[in-house]
């Protein structure tokens, strides 16, 4: 049986004032705030009660308009909670996305967090008279109130989960007094620091490649030859450490592909390997491929320049010791 006090003293460890994960739609966002309403009881101080109550409320139902109602698989899973600690709250929430909505969404929280508080100001009295609300009626405001209501930067991350989907988090401080503030020496944590990871090291045979993905520099390595009787099953735990290592890539992944020769059931695996790869560059990190080939081997060049056509990620084409 699993042990549930073990789960307690975990979330007592994190602070944890209020946790969901699940499917979540507005009736369930009004009863999280309820929730959070009857435990805020505790926090003497009204005015800090009411300001971590208003900026809950926005990232919360801001959480619930940008929910994708398309063919996202993942449409209406999100995550939500709220941390409390000795000097400051934490709101934090999470949802999955489209890639092609990265670089929109950084953009307004961009914005927002260069603004100084005379500037929002004037960028929500803008934004609420542009004539541009949508049927979800918020023409952009969120990001904008949650920061005002904050004082604070809003802090994200984008992690690459499935080909043209990431899942995106957001994080909101709020502080306990003026004094607390301007004394903490707090940094973005949580949501935007790397996982501590092992490394992956698979040794070389006359079938398989040597495999080298280190977790520490985010250097990649393919080298040898790659005929495995069941290329599926032998690229499953490489598959599987991308995975994990795709939800807090370090700041710039570098691969390097050094083949003899593979046959054509192991195409797809490294397909799959790549696409991975190209996943994490998509969410907006920084990903460098190298193909590396002999200088008298042209159909390994051409094989790399077709990888990059399928992939539509640029690549450095690269003669071996040329």
């Amino acid at each position: 049986m699993k042990n549930y006090y073990s789960l307690y003293e975990e979330m007592a460890e994190n602070n944890m004032m209020l946790s969901f994960k699940g499917e979540i739609n507005f009736e369930q966002v009004n009863n999280l705030l309820k929730m959070l309403e009857d435990r805020l009881e505790i926090e003497l101080d009204t005015k800090v009660r009411k300001k971590l109550y208003n900026v809950a409320v926005e990232c919360l139902q801001n959480l619930g308009h940008h929910l994708d109602n398309e063919s996202n698989p993942f449409n209406h899973t999100a995550l939500a909670c709220i941390e409390s600690y000795d000097d400051h709250y934490v709101v934090v929430t999470g949802n999955y996305i489209y890639n092609d909505k990265i670089d929109k969404i950084k953009d307004k929280i961009e914005m927002v967090n260069a603004a100084s508080k005379e500037e929002l100001k004037e960028i929500y009295k803008a934004t609420l008279d542009n004539n541009e609300f949508s049927d979800k009626g918020t023409a952009g405001l969120g990001f904008i109130d949650i920061a005002r209501k904050s004082g604070e930067k809003i802090f994200y991350k984008f992690y690459a989960y499935k080909e043209e989907i990431s899942f995106f988090t957001l994080r909101v401080v709020v502080w306990k007094s003026e004094e607390s503030k301007s004394s903490s020496t707090l940094i973005e944590t949580n949501i935007n620091l790397p996982l501590h990871m092992e490394s992956l090291r698979i040794e070389a045979t006359k079938q398989t490649p040597l495999v080298k993905f280190d977790s520490e520099t985010g250097v990649l390595e393919f080298k040898g030859r790659s005929t495995p009787e069941n290329p599926v099953e032998y690229y499953k735990p490489i598959i599987d450490w991308l995975d994990k290592y795709s939800a807090a890539p370090k700041s710039k992944t570098v691969f390097h592909v050094q083949l003899e020769y593979f046959n054509t059931s192991s195409s797809k695996c490294l397909l799959d390997v790549m696409k991975k790869l190209a996943n994490i560059h998509k969410a907006g990190n920084s990903v460098e491929f190298n193909w590396w080939y002999e200088d008298d081997d042209e159909d390994m060049k051409e094989t790399g320049e077709d990888y990059q056509d399928v992939l539509g990620i640029p690549f450095n084409i690269r003669v071996i010791n040329g």
